[in-house]
């Protein structure tokens, strides 16, 4: 947060190159961000006019889920379902009309799945005392309308160690890039040859600051980079979406026990000498079910575990492991000689008999439902925490350089959609995001290291840099989060082919960082003679602990009109305005100002206009044969966008 930058894409590709483009973009997605489906309609009689007061009854096809409602005056429908599968059986009964049943799905791009029914009425013999039961009406298909043509998908698709983690699920899409930092851990992901921080990710719509799930957690996923819908922004790479399944009316329960036992572990001689082997315990499930029939539903789920080792450092490994780094018995026994006579530590009281890591999360929707079915409520809660002893320890370094970290991020939400009238929706989101780590060496001290130089097997000589003294480098602390209120109003129009969105998104983040890494200095040496000597080649040190407060506030207020022109195709357009600014700004430096000219109490702000557009058009009829509940009916789709994307990192 401590600058903005932008970037702009710009891309229009026709064809079929455009569409095996887009694949990599659609590979890993779902219905929707957090958006409900919205089943609209009118129930008339054999004259046009409304059926007042109908029952209309929605099961979705996936889940069971019902919802009811009942036509106004005109006939009119419209019933919200939150994670429903786009796939539903509608029944709908009136008093002295023959009862109607039929389907209603997504079969390509569409938002809105609607549905107009004309009931015929019933008819009785009263002499014989007989109903008879006229024929029902055909069952229509429905055809595309508007929004993003998705697939679903979960992290389950990973190998067990794998899966909750959002950077190795993005990582499976053909030109996304993983990244790794110089320590093995993710890094994140790269788009479009951006850098990580250009991606966002977001949950329920709502940008948070996670990269992890648990592993039985039921969550739709999206990543996209580019698109035309000018309500969802803040970032020039891409965006993983996420939308946490609601519960069903059917109780479940599962529980997961995962154990790695060193025993089944086989390793060589000289792996086994740096303590290669680990154990690892990792226990998740998940539950959810109804509160309230058809009212109130719940979905949990939650995992913890435990990875342990033996400490692996330059003191656990015997010669034959010292060989395998490249460093011979003698030079390490000179080297803890010579530390000896300097009076520096091997270890420290707090250093732990072996190295664990801890970690837990959970991931839990709540969802009321209004009995009429004109609106849903739900409220979101993900959390996890992250703790690690014995950080920075490693085959080269003594054990007293080292420390723990850890962290733990907070998110709740709450999510409300209503029906105003017969024509607008009103989907209102509230949510905050708070993340924090810290780190502590061991033992307070400068940390050191030093090259030691040692010949190979081969005649060779091998260089490597020993550590020792103190892990300075983990004092640190850092708490950052944000408050966000998203507002998106859409009238549709009578025929569903025209959703006219209105979208506020105002947001205040907010920063506190203590650094206090390398206060006490570090010193590096040449060689083991250096070192015995007291000729360090450098010596850097902080001068006193540093932090760092900031704030800042923005958002963005976009305006987007989806037209379906035919069943096929259909069009998305619309303009997106973001403004941020910093609430804060660093002391006024005269000395700065009159050498260079520049005032260092001003912070730039940044803003601007991002126009969309995009087209799609379906083609062709999937084969009749159903062997996912996601499955499109549409053989395929052409799609293209054009527009200004920015991000606020």
């Amino acid at each position: 947060m401590s600058h903005l930058s932008s970037a702009t894409q710009r891309g229009f590709v026709a064809g079929i190159a455009l569409a095996i483009a887009l694949a990599s973009t659609r590979s890993l997605s779902a219905q929707g961000e957090a958006n409900p489906d919205l089943i609209r309609g009118r129930v008339m009689k054999a004259d046009s006019s409304g059926v007042a007061g109908a029952v209309v009854k929605v099961t979705s096809n996936v889940n069971s889920v019902t919802r009811t409602g009942r036509t106004d005056s005109n006939g009119r429908y419209s019933l919200i379902v939150q994670n429903g599968g786009g796939d539903y059986t509608i029944n709908i009964t009136a008093i002295g009309f023959t009862p109607f049943e039929g389907r209603v799905r997504r079969e390509g791009d569409e938002e809105v799945l609607r549905l107009d029914v004309m009931l015929r009425p019933s008819v009785q013999m009263l002499q014989a005392n007989r109903i008879v039961e006229s024929r029902r009406p055909r069952v229509e298909t429905i055809s595309p309308e508007v929004g993003a043509t998705n697939n679903s998908t979960s992290t389950g698709v990973l190998p067990p160690a794998l899966q909750g983690d959002l950077n190795a699920l993005v990582s499976l899409i053909p030109g996304f890039t993983a990244l790794v930092n110089p320590d093995g851990s993710s890094a994140g992901f790269s788009a479009l040859g951006l850098a990580a921080n250009q991606n966002n990710v977001t949950m329920n719509g709502m940008t948070v600051g996670a990269n992890s799930i648990p592993k039985d957690a039921n969550v739709m996923t999206r990543v996209t980079t580019t698109t035309a819908d000018a309500s969802r922004g803040g970032f020039s790479g891409a965006q993983v979406s996420m939308t946490p399944f609601g519960g069903s009316p059917f109780t479940y329960h599962s529980f997961r026990l995962a154990f790695d036992n060193p025993a089944l572990q086989w390793s060589d001689p000289q792996a086994s000498s740096l303590n290669a082997q680990y154990s690892n315990l990792t226990l998740s499930g998940n539950s959810n079910g109804e509160i309230v029939p058809e009212q109130s539903l719940y979905n949990f789920s939650w995992q913890g575990g435990r990875r342990s080792s033996p400490l692996n450092t330059l003191l656990s490994a015997d010669s034959a492991g010292l060989v395998r780094q490249g460093l011979s018995p003698d030079s390490i026994q000179r080297f803890e000689r010579i530390l000896r006579t300097l009076g520096v530590p091997f270890s420290a009281s707090g250093v732990p008999g072996s190295r664990q890591s801890d970690n837990a999360s959970v991931l839990a929707r709540f969802d009321l439902n209004s009995t009429t079915g004109g609106a849903t409520y739900n409220g979101t809660l993900s959390a996890n925490y992250n703790r690690s002893g014995a950080a920075s320890f490693g085959p080269r370094s003594l054990p007293s350089f080292g420390g723990s970290n850890g962290s733990w991020r907070l998110n709740p939400q709450l999510y409300g959609t209503m029906n105003i009238g017969a024509l607008f929706l009103n989907e209102l989101r509230l949510g905050v995001d708070v993340n924090a780590s810290s780190g502590e060496p061991y033992v307070a001290l400068p940390q050191g290291s030093v090259l030691v130089s040692s010949a190979d097997i081969n005649g060779g000589a091998n260089v490597q840099n020993l550590q020792f003294g103190s892990g300075s480098s983990l004092a640190r602390s850092s708490r950052n989060g944000s408050a966000q209120v998203t507002d998106n109003l859409s009238w549709f129009s009578n025929n569903s082919k025209h959703r006219l969105k209105l979208s506020a998104d105002p947001r205040y983040e907010w920063y506190d960082q203590l650094e206090q890494a390398n206060t006490r200095g570090s010193y590096s040496y040449n060689s083991l003679a250096d070192l015995e000597a007291g000729r360090p080649a450098s010596f850097i040190r902080r001068l006193g602990a540093q932090q760092r407060q900031g704030a800042l506030f923005g958002g963005s207020l976009s305006l987007m009109d989806t037209w379906r022109k035919t069943n096929a195709l259909q069009f998305q357009y619309g303009m997106r305005y973001d403004r941020y600014g910093f609430l804060t700004a660093p002391a006024y430096n005269a000395a700065v100002d009159q050498q260079f000219g520049l005032r260092t109490d001003r912070v730039p702000d940044a803003g601007g206009f991002s126009p969309r557009f995009g087209v799609s058009w379906n083609f062709g009829k999937a084969p009749p044969s159903v062997n996912t509940v996601f499955s499109q009916g549409v053989l395929g789709t052409l799609s293209g966008t054009v527009g200004r994307y920015w991000s606020t990192m």
